[in-house]
């Protein structure tokens, strides 16, 4: 291989020079062996990869020309709006006011169970409680008649007196009210439709079929994800050649997790009532605390984990290393051999025209299949005079006329000085 004649290794400080990359405003490109943009690479990037080729790398020497940040993070502007809120199972645009002042049948716990009218009841507003599509799917699109009040006052038929009952359900048909938690709801859990931070999911998909909210059978996710940022770096590979590039893309490393909350408590909220519970853990305290222990979470003590009033939440924070960007930049160089192999100039970096070596003549120039110059060269053999050889007849008598007129020439010298004595 070519490119292993009489290479001189260059070793260099990859740190100062991406340094001086950075603050330099004008690039050293002077003599650079010029690489051919891909169309992955920006015009500072081609820049940058000329002036590292300007110091004459030799293969695996490497630079850091730029590092690659994470866009930043779109800001959450939700705010949750305090005791206005609108639970994500209740929908804020369907409601109803009640024109008839009817007789309901009240479960309040415990096996206690009353006849009692609403008091004012057509100043109550009741929201109508979201049925999933895959209710809708096994009802035949048949939505149910389940309405959800903040609070109400019930006025027992019996002996007329009043209980204040929280989170209610109304059933319009059955003419029944299940008040929170007794009849296995949270309807009124504090997280909004409208929040960007929470999703709910089912715990199971048969579940999702039987429209019932009981805890056990819903979830809310948290996805929390941070991003780190990765170095561009340019890297000499002399396989390839000179004006050849490859990138091998590079990623973000990653801190994520799917943060699982369960409503594992909300069967058991009889003290204080919901409503305080609820306001004391809505959404924006579970959020913040799940972002506190995300970022206090390392890859030693991966696990998160936290309970409260109404339920609790889990995840295993997972950590992705990011990949560098490189920048593989072929290079070639330039030989000049005689035709049996003998080195007759130090290899050049780069692809260079032919040079004079004394006593020898360009014989050809050839390009290796690793993309290398090659100037090849003959010695220059200098014109002599030769004896002849014996029993050369022909030469024989051309040696012997030229003597002879050698000797006349001489005797006619000879006379002519004594002639003019």
């Amino acid at each position: 291989m070519m490119k292993k004649i009489n290479k001189r290794k260059k070793v260099l400080n990859t740190t100062a020079f991406g340094l001086s990359l950075l603050m330099s405003s004008t690039l050293i490109v002077g003599n650079a062996v010029s690489v051919y943009a891909a169309p992955t690479i920006s015009t500072d990037e081609q820049n940058a990869i000329d002036a590292f080729m300007a110091t004459n790398p030799v293969d695996g020497d490497r630079v850091t020309i730029d590092t690659v940040n994470p866009a930043a993070a779109t800001p959450i502007t939700y705010t949750f709006p305090g005791t206005n809120y609108v639970s994500m199972f209740c929908d804020r645009n369907r409601t109803i006011n009640l024109t008839q002042d009817d007789v309901y049948t009240v479960n309040l716990g415990y096996g206690t169970i009353i006849n009692a009218k609403i008091k004012d009841f057509n100043t109550i507003v009741w929201y109508k409680i979201i049925n999933t599509p895959e209710y809708l799917a096994n009802t035949g699109g048949v939505e149910n008649d389940w309405y959800f009040a903040k609070k109400i006052t019930v006025i027992n038929q019996a002996d007329n007196s009043e209980v204040e009952i929280e989170h209610p359900v109304l059933s319009l048909g059955s003419r029944k009210l299940n008040p929170i938690p007794f009849g296995r709801y949270f309807i009124d859990v504090p997280i909004e439709a409208e929040d960007p931070r929470f999703r709910i999911e089912y715990t199971s998909e048969d579940q999702a079929t039987k429209f019932n909210y009981h805890g056990g059978y819903w979830k809310f996710v948290v996805p929390m994800i941070e991003e780190y940022s990765y170095d561009t770096i340019v890297q000499v590979d002399e396989s390839l050649k000179t004006n050849e590039t490859v990138v091998d893309e590079g990623a973000f490393g990653t801190k994520s997790a799917n943060v699982i909350g369960q409503f594992t408590n909300i069967n058991t909220i009889t003290s204080p009532e919901p409503s305080v519970v609820y306001s004391t853990n809505n959404a924006d305290v579970i959020y913040n605390n799940i972002v506190t222990d995300f970022n206090n979470a390392t890859e030693a003590n991966p696990e998160i984990s936290q309970d409260f009033d109404w339920g609790g939440y889990t995840a295993d924070v997972v950590y992705t290393a990011p990949r560098n960007r490189i920048i593989r930049v072929g290079i070639d160089y330039t030989h000049y051999i005689a035709e049996d192999g003998t080195v007759l100039h130090p290899t050049v970096y780069g692809l260079q025209g032919v040079e004079s070596i004394a006593g020898y003549q360009l014989s050809e120039t050839r390009t290796e299949a690793n993309g290398d110059r090659v100037h090849v060269y003959k010695k220059i053999v200098a014109a002599s005079a030769s004896t002849p050889k014996t029993g050369d007849k022909t030469n024989l008598f051309g040696y012997a006329a030229a003597l002879a007129m050698t000797m006349l020439a001489g005797v006619g010298a000879f006379f002519a000085r004594h002639k003019n004595i």
